[in-house]
Formats: structure tokens, sequence, C-alpha cells
């Protein structure tokens, strides 16, 4: 009978082992869902936010094209609105029309190139 109840003794240390391990399972799955719904939560709230960064673009490119429409040219516009003349120019496609290019992080010191300079020389050629 001592043999009987030794695996009786067994079977319950099983069950409990098995249950503080599912406990631990059950708690790790938890946090990971946790976890997995933060990040969502903050991308539906990044998501939003692009797209009312987009908007704001479209409102900047808008007025970066009044200015060009009062002909003022590149280096000037970027001096004037304190931006780098490569967001000038992505501002001016995006007021175009165009799909921009990403806009390359800088201080908002870059001073005008003479590439730039070229360009809006051109342009005044041709107007």
């Amino acid at each position: 009978m001592a043999r009987t109840s030794t695996k009786k003794d067994n079977r319950e240390r099983a069950r409990q082992r098995r249950a503080e391990l599912d406990a631990e399972r059950a708690r790790r799955d938890a946090a990971i869902e946790e976890a997995a719904s933060t990040f969502f939560d903050a991308n539906d709230d990044r998501e939003e936010l692009i797209a009312k960064l987009d908007a704001i673009d479209v409102d900047r490119a808008l007025a970066v094209q009044s200015l060009v429409e009062l002909k003022e040219t590149n280096p000037r516009i970027a001096q004037l609105l304190d931006i780098p003349a490569s967001e000038v120019r992505r501002l001016r496609e995006l007021g175009a029309g165009e799909t921009p290019a990403p806009a390359a992080e800088t201080n908002g010191n870059e001073a005008a190139t003479t590439d730039d300079i070229e360009r809006d020389d051109r342009d005044k050629e041709a107007a």
C-alpha cells in the first residue's frame, strides 16, 4: 500500500507542477498580449500623426508655392523660412503635385549650394 500512496503523491506533485507551469505560461501570454496591444495603440496614434503631418506639409507647400509665384528664389525662400534648400525643393515638388522624396534630417542651417543658385538662375532665364 505504500507504493499506491507514493504513486498518488507523485501524481499530485505532477498535477501541481503542471498547474504552476500553466500559470506561468498564462502570465507570460498575458504580458505578450499587453505588449502587442500597446504597440498597436501606439502604431494607430503614429498613423494619425503622419496623416496630420501630410496635411500640414500640403499647407507648407502652398505657402512656398506662393513665394515662388512672387518670384522668390529657392535660396531666398530657404533663408526667409529658415529651412534647408532641400526642404524648399521638396515642398515645391509637393506643391506641383509630384510625390516628394522624404525630407532629410537637417538642423535647418543648410546653406544654398551652387547647384541651387544655378538652378534658380536657369529658372529666371526661362521666365
